[in-house]
């Protein structure tokens, strides 16, 4: 991430989307982040372990644990930690869930689990801002309808891609998850019906991850904000003292919000 036009104190710090034990994840410039922002509130919104393919193929590198560390970290420091389940880790869903993994990564994967057992997990969590927006925080997969009516065509998907990865580069790969994400989950969809849940729940927006596409946004009186992802972006949102809400990628802010200039709809 580089020097990074962000700044190093904020009032919350939203991430999703690591996949961490997945040969494609690239954690080196979040534990940079991590090490670096001081944040009060912390939201880790889902996808930070990528449990499933930890479970079938093991594969845990220096950087991963790092990175585990750094959000360790900044725990120890004093920021509060959220942790929302994805559809890559719904174990923090149940802990008991864990005892579902074949038992010879099963210890490895629990002393990995463990650090996130002290912090705060939920299903969905609400944010307030500065001035004094209310904002839904969940993942969005249990938005993700195709996934029950596709079945099992995900996850043989993936495990299709993790070995082909072996033979072509990580760029075609992401692009073909991309292109294969686009086509079956319908993000468009997606974002809607997180909308919807919203504004009937009466949130003045929606903070979620799951289409691994980084963007900031006002939707019908909505801020709608999608973290983005580790794997094709290096992505995240932040809330900073002023209140203004900002889109970061690559070091860069990308979208900005001020919360404090805009109006909800009448109710």
């Amino acid at each position: 991430m580089g020097a990074g036009h962000y700044p190093d104190d904020v009032r919350a710090l939203f991430l999703s989307d690591l996949h961490l034990g997945y040969r494609l994840s690239n954690p080196s410039r979040c534990i940079e982040l991590l090490n670096r922002v001081r944040a009060e509130k912390i939201y880790l919104i889902g996808d930070i372990l990528d449990v499933a393919r930890l479970a079938r193929q093991w594969y845990w590198p220096a950087l991963h644990q790092q990175t585990v560390d750094a959000i360790g970290n900044a725990h120890h420091r004093g920021a509060q930690v959220y942790l929302m389940p994805g559809n890559h880790d719904p174990c923090f869903r149940s802990m008991d869930g864990l005892a579902t993994l074949r038992s010879d990564p099963f210890d490895r994967i629990r002393s990995i689990v463990a650090p996130f057992q002290l912090m705060n997990i939920g299903e969905s969590f609400t944010h307030q801002t500065l001035t004094g927006k209310k904002l839904l925080i969940t993942h969005g997969d249990l938005f993700d309808h195709m996934d029950a009516r596709l079945g099992g065509i995900p996850i043989l998907g993936s495990r299709i891609f993790d070995r082909i990865n072996r033979f072509i580069p990580n760029r075609m790969i992401l692009a073909l998850r991309r292109l294969f994400k686009l086509i079956l989950t319908r993000p468009d969809k997606i974002e809607a019906a997180v909308i919807a849940f919203s504004k009937l729940q009466k949130y003045d927006g929606a903070v979620f991850g799951h289409l691994h596409s980084p963007s900031l946004k006002m939707i019908d009186h909505q801020i709608v904000a999608n973290t983005g992802d580790w794997l094709e972006n290096e992505s995240c949102l932040m809330e900073t003292n002023d209140g203004s809400l900002i889109l970061i990628n690559f070091g860069e802010v990308i979208a900005r919000i001020d919360t404090g200039k805009f109006l909800t709809a009448p109710a």
